[in-house]
């Protein structure tokens, strides 16, 4: 579908719901329609299916495309990411105070300079060779900027407690006015041999309140309490996919996510993830959420 195509105006749904996140406990007095959980297969859509991405975007802010990326262009990718993660401790200590703490949390950010910018070229081939910017291009509209500082390759290593990402919302960490979406790209099988990642998509936006101390695995980032999202209005149970290279993972500043580990997970996760912005200030999804944002963070 070429990118500057006009997306099909799809039937609005009762709530703003995804129309597979719905059942119904009976008819008229027997029972009100009671509003299931959202699964991974809610959020699942074949990657050329561009009107069931935008649908789910618009709907639950998250979108899982299986297959999106060529494997041959993110193996590639891969090699260059454990070349560079071995390179890092001889890089890392001449490059300043941010170069030392990305080596501390496993990433390699902008704050690195020697290497950096051949990953970030080839982030950006795995990008134009899938399908996930002319879907994220349809959804927000206007033309989209890549934003080279939000780009992070992370290496994370079963019981490596620092590496572990707290649950958070992307919200929460940026002042930007333009609407964007995230991009998370694995670049090697997880969420069964290596640690994966838990996300909770949000029939409606909501900003949950972020504690500003570091959290309990030692990463140096506010984060969301569990015992948080019981102030969500409709049930909420995580989504751990099980991730293979090629898969794509698009999802929006809202969406709740976090690290997750279980036992018998053994290898070494390598993934990447970068935001695409819009030269448009406002989005399908935007305004409400971030006066919510505003107002939430006022709150003692």
């Amino acid at each position: 579908m070429p990118s500057n195509a006009e997306p099909e105006n799809p039937a609005p749904l009762p709530s703003g719901i995804h129309a597979g996140a719905m059942m119904h406990a009976g008819e008229g007095p027997a029972g009100p329609a009671v509003r299931s959980p959202i699964s991974e297969a809610d959020i699942t859509v074949a990657p050329l299916d561009f009107e069931g991405a935008i649908r789910s975007l618009r709907s639950t802010g998250v979108v899982l495309l299986r297959g999106a990326v060529g494997r041959g262009v993110i193996e590639q990718v891969r090699q260059a990411t454990v070349r560079a993660f071995e390179r890092l401790p001889q890089v890392a200590p001449t490059g300043g105070p941010a170069a030392k703490e990305l080596m501390r949390l496993s990433m390699i950010g902008p704050g690195l300079t020697d290497g950096f910018s051949e990953l970030t070229e080839m982030a950006r081939r795995v990008v134009e060779c899938g399908v996930g910017k002319p879907i994220v291009e349809l959804y927000l509209g206007g033309r989209l900027i890549f934003d080279t500082s939000t780009l992070r390759f992370r290496s994370h290593r079963p019981s490596r407690t620092l590496s572990y990402v707290p649950l958070h919302q992307d919200a929460a960490f940026t002042a930007q006015d333009r609407s964007w979406i995230n991009f998370w790209v694995p670049l090697s099988p997880c969420g069964e041999v290596a640690p994966g990642l838990e996300i909770y998509p949000l029939p409606e936006p909501k900003f949950f309140p972020h504690v500003d101390d570091p959290s309990p695995g030692g990463y140096p980032m506010g984060f969301i309490r569990d015992e948080a999202l019981a102030s969500y209005p409709h049930p909420l149970a995580p989504v751990e996919p099980i991730f293979e290279p090629g898969d794509l993972l698009l999802f929006d500043g809202f969406c709740p996510h976090r690290t997750i580990e279980r036992p018998g997970m053994t290898q070494t996760r390598y993934s990447f993830e970068f935001r695409y912005s819009s030269e448009n200030s406002q989005g399908p999804r935007a305004d409400g959420p971030r006066q919510e944002r505003r107002t939430a963070r006022a709150q003692p």
